[in-house]
């Protein structure tokens, strides 16, 4: 027979370590890939510098998810990290079925006249979105 203490949780405080917790936010991996399933060098579609693009993939994703913060790695792995609000993505709908609807959105870009109207045209059919699994963050020390 068992006792419970009167100190004994029922219910944990969500502090495992090695899982992450999303109570206010979900967070996504989007492979940024075309028609023929390749990534696409976002590099080339980034709207700084002297090769700017105006309504690139970047942009026209951002534009289309409205995300809280987002980041594109400096490589060619065609992907992007997204922070989404649960309001913003219908926090009653779970996170896989939203990674669903989000990656039929962004296939949708690939018609949309922002995306054909780029200086180096993308076609956005082949994206996927993900659910992520794990967050890190780099520090300046």
């Amino acid at each position: 027979m068992s006792l419970i203490t009167p100190y004994e949780r029922i219910h944990g405080s969500n502090t495992q370590v090695g899982t992450m917790y999303t109570p206010n936010c979900n967070l996504y991996v989007i492979y940024v890939m075309n028609a023929s399933n390749a990534a696409v060098d976002l590099q080339t579609q980034d709207s700084y510098g002297v090769n700017a693009v105006v309504n690139g993939a970047i942009e026209v994703i951002v534009d289309e998810l409205n995300p809280l913060a987002w980041y594109t790695p400096a490589d060619n792995s065609g992907k992007m990290y997204v922070v989404l609000d649960k309001k913003e993505d219908e926090g009653s709908i779970d996170n896989t079925a939203m990674a669903t609807e989000l990656t039929t959105r962004i296939r949708r870009l690939s018609a949309n006249s922002y995306a054909s109207d780029t200086p180096t045209p993308v076609v956005l059919s082949g994206s996927e979105v993900w659910p992520a699994t794990s967050l890190s963050f780099g520090d300046n020390n």
